[in-house]
């Protein structure tokens, strides 16, 4: 008989909350440049090799469930049909393809929902780019993980070494692991871990309103759940376009230091800047502050992996302002009172506040009140810490990570970044319909960090 495991809520709204335009899969598309010598194995060859590991772990191997024998209730059930041929594919692009015709197709792949009948996950190896390079496009079901842990699985997956050939891919359950890839499998075995007592839950879910009411008194405008009506604030079609850029970390850094801020305040600001230059493009920039929702992790160094641990933060972005420095001051002063509010609250506790947050998107949807009523926030932007060192697979040098997330109705842009040695990679999805010319995005951001740095300099 199948191994059943119990889903956490959280983990099982995403199920619940998914509709056709509105996958609520995440993804990941990393860009590796490939070794030189006459025995580079071809990506096609690569693609083989991994159809090689048939054997999966944990939740790779394991698909969705539910039956009035478990009270309908979600849970997570081992695929006795699991065939890896039906999660990795081979997509051959025109060669020589630019990051154009890259990003174009990986917003095609981000398309759609995944097939419930098997475990929620397919990866793309992407073949024919320019500059000798191929990449690897990953999505998964926002239920299975979130992206910290997804992080850190791709990051067990590689190895600092340019010479090991012995690297794994993060499904894979096989002996076949040395070096550094000996984490990967101890990483995946943590991706379940003992769910928390109904009596625990019940206790914070009771303590909630006071702690709500410590937040509400503490901060203001950031915690309206109020924001202006904008172009990203409309319902979506099931279309996505995605656009990546990378810059060098160190232009943030320098940022960060002279503002003595945070690096994700910088981030924030060059973001804030590109998106009131693009809404001016648009003739729609509202006289009041856009606010993101920034999601922030719940999960410690040793906590289990599996499902989402994750909390948020709204940032007032100062789009409002014309004086990049001041729209940076706002946004470090709104970050430290709304962190400040977020500290005094229990991980539970904190997961009740982001389902607060989130509850007028979905109210929104269900009585079709998108865009007649203002939205709680304007997007989402999210910031995930990648390795700090140089990584490789299979001698294949890491260049990119460009981090894809989900949309709902009301909320037709999603930014995310990570970082990755020197390197800072933003990856932005949009609905095609709404937002068709999102392909300007990050001009419109590097001209507002540009300007931060001609503000703190």
């Amino acid at each position: 008989m199948p191994m059943l495991r119990p889903m956490p809520i959280l983990d099982s709204g995403l199920l619940i909350g998914e509709i056709r335009n509105q996958p609520m899969h995440v993804g990941g598309l990393q860009v590796f440049e490939r070794p030189t010598g006459a025995d580079v194995p071809a990506v096609g060859e690569l693609f083989r090799e991994f159809l090689g590991f048939t054997d999966a772990q944990g939740i790779f191997a394991q698909r969705p469930r539910r039956s009035a024998a478990s009270g309908w209730l979600w849970r997570w059930e081992d695929d006795p049909h699991f065939d890896i041929r039906n999660h990795v594919h081979h997509v051959a692009l025109p060669s020589p393809a630019g990051d154009a015709a890259l990003y174009q197709a990986t917003g095609r792949l981000h398309q759609g929902e995944l097939d419930r009948s098997m475990p929620l996950w397919q990866a793309y190896f992407i073949d024919g780019l320019s500059e000798d390079r191929f990449a690897v496009y990953t999505k998964l079901h926002h239920s299975m993980i979130d992206g910290v842990s997804a992080m850190r699985l791709l990051q067990a997956s590689m190895s600092t070494d340019p010479d090991e050939r012995h690297c794994i891919p993060p499904w894979a359950d096989t002996p076949r692991i040395r070096g550094n890839q000996a984490s990967s499998k101890a990483l995946a075995e943590k991706l379940f871990g003992a769910s928390r007592t109904g009596l625990s839950v019940a206790a914070d879910a009771a303590t909630f309103p006071a702690a709500f009411a410590r937040t509400a008194l503490r901060t203001d405008g950031p915690w309206s759940f109020s924001a202006p009506r904008t172009p990203l604030n409309v319902a979506v079609t099931g279309s996505r376009k995605f656009v990546g850029r990378s810059w060098p970390i160190e232009r943030f850094s320098a940022i960060a230091a002279a503002a003595d801020c945070r690096l994700n305040d910088v981030v924030l600001a060059a973001c804030a800047g590109g998106l009131r230059r693009m809404l001016l493009e648009m003739s729609a920039l509202p006289d009041a502050s856009l606010t993101a929702l920034v999601p922030v992790s719940l999960r410690g160094e040793q906590a289990n992996l599996g499902g989402n641990a994750v909390g948020a933060v709204l940032c007032n972005l100062g789009t409002n302002l014309d004086d990049p420095r001041q729209r940076l001051s706002q946004i470090i002063q709104s970050m430290h009172d709304s962190k400040e509010a977020f500290a005094s609250m229990s991980k539970r506790q904190a997961e009740f506040m982001l389902a607060l947050m989130l509850s007028p998107v979905a109210l929104g949807r269900l009585f079709r009140l998108v865009g007649s009523t203002p939205p709680p926030f304007n997007l989402v932007i999210s910031n995930v810490p990648g390795p700090s060192q140089q990584q490789y697979w299979n001698g294949a040098r890491l260049r990119e990570i460009f981090p894809l997330s989900l949309l709902v109705d009301g909320q037709a842009l999603n930014i995310s970044c990570a970082s990755h040695d020197d390197v800072l990679s933003f990856g932005a999805v949009a609905c095609a319909r709404a937002l068709p010319h999102a392909d300007r995005l990050f001009d419109h951001v590097e001209a507002g960090l540009a300007e931060l740095e001609r503000a703190v300099g």
